[in-house]
């Protein structure tokens, strides 16, 4: 992982620990070692924590499609059965705008044999790797990882399809708000303004109160204050959530 990477993943988990611009690699490797490492283990005996599929192009809601039934025709040939929990971008594509097109795919996957969905992964990617499409692996992203333990409701999934071998889930509207709420992340790069525009006109919301009890009822208010007070003025929940109430009255 790079060091930006990194630096996300630590502003994530933990704002106050953040390093400086100034600082060294090594004292940005030992803070994420220090925040990040345990948050990187826990579960990977019960799950694949994280899947990110980073493609060469964007991924629209066909392509991911395709992807999930390859992974369920693996699954099938190895008589295993899983599930494929999806957040961030392709959610908000299968929940309320299928024109929604992302560089990855977010997803916690679980299954009885951690191995084995492994290599079930890699095959999918090494499959897709002469075509247009072709796309990597990495077994984690620390960004959605590391929002889990700071969340107070965290498993809040809608079943979206149930294939032979493959139960595909997304996160539900509100947490998926709640998450991009949390993110604040202004970049246009990241698209969460547009998401979060784009979800609340889904639920139907159109105030900051809304706005602000949506997050409330999945993230613990020690997290959001945290957040509110370390993070930059332009990067924080409140100015976020503004952001998204003038985009809903244009």
């Amino acid at each position: 992982m790079d060091r930006k990477s990194k630096l996300l993943a630590i502003r994530e988990i933990d704002p106050i620990k953040e390093p400086t611009a100034f600082a060294s690699d090594a004292e940005v490797d030992a803070v994420y070692d220090e925040v990040c490492g345990k948050k990187i283990s826990d579960g990977i005996d019960k799950k694949i924590k994280m899947n990110v599929f980073a493609g060469k192009k964007e991924i629209d809601k066909t392509l991911l499609l395709t992807i999930l039934e390859q992974i369920n025709d693996e699954l099938a040939r190895n008589e295993l059965q899983a599930t494929f929990n999806i957040f961030g971008g392709c959610a908000v594509m299968l929940t309320c705008y299928s024109g929604r097109r992302s560089w990855d795919i977010d997803g916690v996957m679980t299954g009885p044999n951690v191995q084995l969905l492994s290599n079930i992964i890699d095959k999918v990617v090494e499959r897709n790797q002469n075509s247009e499409s072709a796309f990597s692996r990495s077994l984690f992203d620390m960004t959605i990882v590391g929002v889990f333990h700071l969340m107070s409701k965290d498993d809040d999934m809608v079943v979206y399809e149930q294939m032979s071998n493959l139960k595909i889930q997304i996160c539900s509207a509100r947490q998926l708000l709640a998450m991009k709420l949390f993110s604040a992340r202004l970049d246009k790069q990241f698209q969460d303004l547009k998401d979060a525009v784009l979800l609340c006109r889904h639920l139907e919301l159109t105030n900051k109160y809304e706005l602000r009890n949506v997050l409330d009822e999945y993230f613990k208010k020690e997290s959001i204050d945290k957040k509110n007070k370390n993070i930059e003025t332009l990067n924080s929940i409140n100015t976020f959530i503004l952001e998204v109430v003038k985009e809903l009255k244009l």
